[in-house]
């Protein structure tokens, strides 16, 4: 996972607030061109040799990739799998795919791809698909279609709980006049406890309470979610309120 420099992480908040805060377009109201991210190199993964030592031939795997407004590629999980060697063998060469940034009316905006790789031992095929990380974590469409990597909080054998948080700190310059509002941010707790892929997903108040919310919780730690004992990520949720009086609740 690389580390967002503080101007991606305006980027991607602005982008995300930006996107949460336009109604459904009617049919009279002239619709937004966006134009997704898109793959501009690619190194294709090799097939494991060991699954076809052990007689199966083919299988997939679904994953997430961030995109940021750069073109970088910020993060990448995966959503589901047949079999784990697929996601180890797309390990072992995505950081080398480069990436053309999305772009909402021309100007470049942060994106994340959801992408179906389906592996044959004589050769690989892949579907795209992009939507905006803010629609995803409000309506659950991931879809993955493998085995899912991903589990519920239906599913879980006990509530994720933190074992490290890290509370919003603002900067001098921030006046005390609008450090009042609430956050919701949605992210991944993966298998190691670690907040993935931090969202905006509202905010009530001044963006830079956006950007407090981002850098503390991406210093935020969880015990490992876990499904019947095993470990497995999961999607979650978090709301700050700020109050300049009273400091920040969780």
């Amino acid at each position: 996972m690389k580390t967002l420099n503080r101007h991606n992480i305006r980027n991607i908040l602005a982008a995300t607030i930006l996107l949460s805060a336009i109604p459904a377009a009617s049919s009279a109201a002239p619709q937004a061109e966006v134009r997704r991210a898109e793959i501009v190199h690619l190194v294709d993964p090799i097939y494991p040799i060991s699954l076809s030592s052990m007689g199966i031939y083919e299988g997939s795997t679904t994953i997430l990739i961030e995109v940021d407004s750069r073109g970088d590629m910020t993060d990448w999980i995966a959503l589901s799998a047949t079999r784990m060697e697929f996601v180890e063998s797309v390990a072992r060469v995505i950081d080398q795919w480069k990436f053309k940034s999305a772009t909402r009316d021309g100007v470049a905006i942060p994106y994340s791809l959801s992408l179906t790789i389906n592996f044959k031992s004589d050769g690989l095929m892949m579907s795209v698909n992009g939507f905006q990380m803010v629609q995803a974590f409000l309506y659950g469409n991931f879809n993955p279609v493998d085995k899912p990597l991903v589990a519920k909080f239906s599913e879980l054998d006990n509530m994720p709980r933190p074992t490290k948080v890290v509370e919003p700190a603002f900067t001098a310059d921030v006046p005390k006049d609008v450090r009042n509002g609430s956050v919701e941010m949605g992210f991944f707790i993966d298998t190691n406890g670690k907040v993935r892929m931090p969202v905006l997903l509202e905010c009530n108040g001044d963006i830079r309470l956006a950007y407090a919310a981002y850098d503390a919780l991406m210093q935020w730690e969880f015990n490992t979610p876990t499904v019947r004992g095993r470990p497995m990520m999961v999607r979650a949720r978090q709301q700050f309120i700020f109050s300049s009086s009273n400091g920040v609740a969780k």
